[in-house]
C-alpha cells in the first residue's frame, strides 16, 4: 500500500492522501503556495504491510505490477 504526500520545500507544511482526497490535497498545496510563495514537491510513500500506517520510505515500484504478472 502507498500514499501520496505533497510537501513544502521551504517549511514543514505537508498534506497526505492518508488524511484527504487527491483533489483536496491539490487544493491545499495550491493554497499554501499562493499564501506563502513556497515551492511544493510531492512523493509517493510506502506504508507498513501490516497496515499500521507507519511510513517505511519510498515506494519501490509504481505502478504496482498487474495481477496478470
Amino acid at each position: 500500500m502507498s500514499y501520496f504526500v505533497n510537501y513544502c520545500t521551504e517549511c514543514d507544511w505537508s498534506a497526505s492522501t492518508q488524511a484527504c482526497t487527491r483533489s483536496e490535497q491539490s487544493g491545499l498545496a495550491i493554497a499554501h503556495h499562493v499564501a506563502t510563495g513556497h515551492d511544493i514537491a510531492g512523493e509517493r510513500r510506502a506504508t507498513e504491510p501490516s497496515g499500521t500506517g507507519q511510513e517505511t520510505g519510498w515506494a519501490t515500484e509504481w505502478p504496482p505490477p498487474s495481477e496478470d504478472s
